[in-house]
């Protein structure tokens, strides 16, 4: 699902999730990390948005 969200290929998409669950993930724009966070929750995973200043 993250791979098809953000088109990622496999080794990208698994240092997505690492970054992810790390709390570091940089990987867009808050509308694009909002729709992505509906689309996990869509599929049953727990997600939030976090800001960072």
């Amino acid at each position: 699902m993250l791979r098809a969200e953000l088109r990622l290929g496999l080794a990208e998409a698994r240092t997505a999730v690492g970054d992810i669950r790390a709390g570091r993930y940089t990987g867009g724009t808050l509308p694009e990390m909002a729709r992505l966070v509906g689309a996990l929750r869509a599929a049953g995973i727990e997600a939030r948005t976090v800001a960072r200043r």
